[in-house]
């Protein structure tokens, strides 16, 4: 027989066999169909199947791995009985080779409400060894969010150094790295690993122009401190907190650039979005004020400067 058509009929009779098993009407059928669409992120699908395999199985050959695939089917569901399928499942079978995943899978639930007290509880009592993949770099990239909200910054970088050269938390584990070196104060080495960072619209790293604007501030490079500073500001969703600060960054290297009428706006911005206004920004709004002659606003706005003991207080007192 000639070697294509041999081949091609044993490629066809494998097909036709494969086929044949994940369509049969029994545990195992049902119990293959649940796998195959689990791995394509059919989870709803996964679930139906694999509670009907688990139905079937009389004698209990699949309970464990059907148990597996219905708490993480849930899970990824987000399903209200998720977190009780895994913690089950942790009861039932203490030993399992899966127990890592599924604990994970657990500490997942809890780091998407934003508990993250209970989600590294959970982390923690991962064996890193048995995860593989895209589930150890997951791992690892939630596990050091939660050490560093947990202020434990030495842990969460060195984490975050092992996801730097990753396709998908590179640019992210750069971003925190950043935040680390800057919260330490080493600004030089914050700003070189912020300049690396590929903003995104959302995510944690929409807000890189947040630093770089703080960091060019501090150094009084007032053109990028605004540039960096105003690109933020187009963004949606930032919050109040930083879209005021964002504003005073602005409004105040608008005022070293020598043009205060949007040194004004910027700085009205930020007095609006925040209770207690930094008296440098007072002061630009106040000195505006009185330049323009009005006089009762500028008093206000001096008025909380000159509890300042320096230059710009004594200023402050003399333009009241």
């Amino acid at each position: 027989m000639n070697k294509r058509i041999l081949l091609a009929a044993t490629v066809a009779l494998t097909l036709s066999s494969a086929q044949a098993q994940i369509n049969r009407a029994d545990p195992s059928g049902y119990f293959e169909r649940a796998t195959a669409m689990f791995e394509t992120g059919n989870y709803a699908g996964c679930l139906d199947q694999m509670t009907e395999a688990l139905r079937l199985d009389k004698d209990a050959s699949f309970a464990e791995d059907a148990r597996f695939y219905i708490a993480l089917s849930a899970a990824r569901q987000g399903r209200p009985d998720a977190l009780s399928l895994l913690e089950q499942f942790s009861r039932d079978y203490p030993a399992s080779p899966r127990r890592g995943i599924v604990t994970m899978a657990t500490g997942d639930i809890f780091y998407d409400r934003g508990d993250v007290t209970t989600a590294l509880h959970h982390y923690l009592s991962v064996d890193p060894s048995t995860l593989d993949g895209i589930r150890s770099e997951d791992y690892r990239y939630r596990l050091a969010y939660c050490r560093l909200m947990k202020n434990d910054r030495d842990d969460a970088g060195r984490l975050y150094r092992t996801l730097e050269t990753t396709r998908r938390y590179g640019n992210d584990a750069m971003f925190y790295l950043g935040y680390i070196d800057y919260a330490d104060g080493d600004y030089d080495e914050a700003l070189a690993r912020f300049r690396k960072v590929v903003p995104e619209t959302s995510g944690p790293t929409s807000m890189t122009d947040f630093y770089l604007g703080q960091i060019y501030y501090m150094r009084r490079d007032y053109d990028k401190a605004l540039t960096t500073s105003r690109r933020l500001l187009s963004l949606d969703g930032i919050g109040s907190e930083f879209r005021a600060e964002a504003a005073r960054v602005a409004g105040e290297s608008c005022y070293s650039l020598d043009r205060p009428d949007e040194a004004v706006t910027l700085l009205k911005q930020y007095v609006s979005l925040t209770d207690s206004p930094l008296p440098s920004a007072l002061y630009v709004l106040g000195l505006s004020e009185y330049r323009t002659g009005d006089y009762l606003r500028a008093i206000d706005d001096l008025t909380p400067v000159t509890k300042q003991d320096n230059a710009m207080g004594q200023s402050a007192y003399l333009l009241i």
